[in-house]
């Protein structure tokens, strides 16, 4: 049997719309990389049950479908890993995309001695298709800042999580997504990872698609944020500082919204 080298893990509940692009994409980079795709399935009951289905009939890669009811996503990403086979995983959001070109060079990064691996992410509007051209008025590029994360000075985590390849020893070593938190796991993973001295690497290219209009992007993760940067013992006056700053650019974006 051949050897898994990466495991997709997708939490899906009523996502029957962005669904398909998911999908398309983990499709795309099958032909590339020996992969399985899990997707743990909240009991949706709007058609995407009926995607999966579909999908898992097409595939030429192992799929997998675990459909209960959980206690929200990162539980469901816990569940995924759990039962991951691959060398290396990756979580796929139902609405977001993975990009076949950067996730391959993320790998073989992997191969050079790190373990775990971001780059590139776009962020675009929900109705946005890329099928029709992702790069668009209103999309945005997040880049990778390792050097400030890893050496102290910034509070930002280098990556988002989405497009983020981590070996599966990473797992492993620091254990999976605390569920205490309801937006912000992700974020403490990273640190944990930091303090336990695994290798950060970074691609220069876009490794995913983030879709705009999740629980991260609405302003509900700032007092996590606050919480977990405490928890990391960072400094309190720079902590307040820094969420502030946060804070006072999510207000003043909410504000100019409703303006125009």
């Amino acid at each position: 049997m051949e050897k898994t080298d990466l495991s997709i893990v997708t939490p899906l509940y009523n996502a029957a719309d962005t669904l398909p692009e998911a999908l398309s994409s983990v499709q795309a980079l099958s032909n590339q990389v020996r992969l399985e795709h899990i997707i743990i399935n909240n009991m949706s009951d709007d058609g995407s049950s009926e995607l999966v289905r579909s999908y898992r009939q097409e595939a030429k890669y192992k799929v997998r479908e675990i459909k209960e009811p959980d206690g929200g996503i990162y539980e469901a990403m816990n569940k995924g890993i759990q039962i991951s086979d691959g060398a290396s995983i990756l979580i796929l959001n139902a609405d977001d995309i993975v990009a076949v070109n950067g996730t391959v060079g993320q790998l073989h990064l992997l191969t050079q001695g790190c373990d775990l691996v971001g780059g590139i992410v776009t962020k675009f509007s929900g109705k946005q298709n890329v099928a029709e051209g992702i790069r668009q008025a209103g999309t945005k590029d997040w880049h990778p800042n390792l050097k400030g994360f890893l050496e102290g000075t910034s509070f930002r985590p280098p990556f988002s999580h989405v497009g983020m390849v981590a070996k599966r020893t990473c797992y492993e070593a620091i254990g999976n997504y605390d569920c205490s938190y309801r937006v912000a796991a992700d974020v403490d993973w990273m640190f944990r990872a930091r303090g336990a001295g695994l290798k950060f690497g970074a691609v220069n290219t876009v490794v995913g698609y983030f879709r705009a209009g999740g629980r991260s992007s609405n302003g509900s993760w700032i007092r996590e944020y606050y919480q977990l940067l405490r928890r990391h013992d960072e400094s309190s006056i720079r902590c307040k500082a820094f969420i502030f700053r946060v804070y006072l650019n999510h207000f003043l974006r909410s504000v100019i919204k409703s303006v125009y």
